[in-house]
């Protein structure tokens, strides 16, 4: 693992001058084997658990709610660290028209990029728009093609997401792990504490 000196030698390094991709992959590489040393102990989510696609009233539903034929062969179940890359969604044309403001709820394509103890995948669900419930408009998975043991860089290709929103993924993974880690320290040192001071009172040890 880098020492402090060495990374931060590098943070420097990237506000001094425009990092290329190249760079950039390299360091979410390199950022990628940190996260493996603690990624077993760190908190996951099901994949069919993320909030992706909009439901009634705007609010964002989860691919749980799609029938398991849009899947496939994938196993819904599937655990790991996930981000919707709600920037990257592509819209189409075509889509359910609203017939209370004539508006138009638009098919598209959207994705989920993550990592797990097998590398980093990417979830590609196309979707309808439909006029859900009263008829306030809601997106549907039609078709859900997960890639495992995907690069990268070939994620960047396909999304149009920017290497360095992958690279600070994996930061903000390790920043939420460490706050909950000393949150669990402190309580736990407060527990011991209040373990030890009963055990005085009640046996005089």
């Amino acid at each position: 693992m880098p020492s402090l000196n060495t990374l931060m030698r590098e943070s420097l390094a990237l506000h001094r001058h425009e990092t290329s991709d190249l760079e950039m992959f390299e360091k979410i590489d390199a950022r990628k084997v940190i996260i493996d040393k603690f990624i077993q102990t760190m908190p996951r989510m099901v994949l069919c658990q993320v909030k992706c696609l909009r439901g009634e009233s705007h609010y964002m539903s989860d691919l749980s709610l799609n029938t398991k034929e849009a899947w496939g062969e994938y196993n819904h179940l599937t655990t790991g660290i996930f981000k919707w890359a709600a920037n990257c969604t592509k819209y189409k044309d075509t889509g359910a028209i609203l017939p209370h403001n004539d508006g138009i709820m638009k098919d598209g394509t959207t994705y989920i990029y993550g990592i797990n103890k097998d590398g980093w995948l990417l979830a590609t669900i196309d979707f309808k728009g439909t006029l859900g419930y009263k008829e306030r408009g809601a997106e549907k998975a039609e078709k859900i093609v997960v890639k495992e043991t995907i690069s990268p860089e070939e994620i960047v290709r396909i999304t149009d997401e920017k290497p360095k929103e992958l690279y600070l993924f994996l930061s903000n993974i390790f920043h939420s792990f460490n706050k909950k880690r000393h949150e669990l320290a402190d309580e736990s040192r407060r527990v011991s504490m209040m373990m030890s001071a009963e055990d005085y009172i009640l046996f005089g040890q």
